[in-house]
């Protein structure tokens, strides 16, 4: 078991991004899709999710721009048990859309 913190500021999240990976999930579960991808505005935070045959692994990718540098790359694979990450993350996704409908964005 471990732990993996990140902390960075102007992290921006597009609401249809959030959107189109709660769909993905749910086609996860019900057997139509195999994967789900979520990440920032800028894509250099991205985690996803994959399935083959049950087996499920989640992943982080997390970049960092380092001026006259190369970028700085943090990535992370890790089997998950499916019905408990799958269906408690797809649970939390629903619930933070149906609470993102209600929020106006100027």
């Amino acid at each position: 078991m471990g732990e993996f913190t990140y902390f960075g500021r102007e992290i921006c999240f597009d609401p249809k991004t959030f959107r189109t990976f709660a769909e993905e999930l749910s086609e996860i579960r019900q057997g139509k899709g195999n994967s789900a991808k979520f990440h920032e505005v800028g894509c250099m935070i991205e985690f996803s999710i994959s399935v083959l045959d049950r087996k499920t692994k989640a992943s982080i990718r997390v970049r960092e721009f380092q001026a006259g540098e190369e970028e700085t790359v943090l990535s992370a694979s890790f089997h998950v048990d499916y019905d408990l990450f799958v269906n408690a993350l797809h649970a939390k996704t629903m619930q933070f859309v149906d609470e993102l409908a209600g929020v106006d964005i100027a």
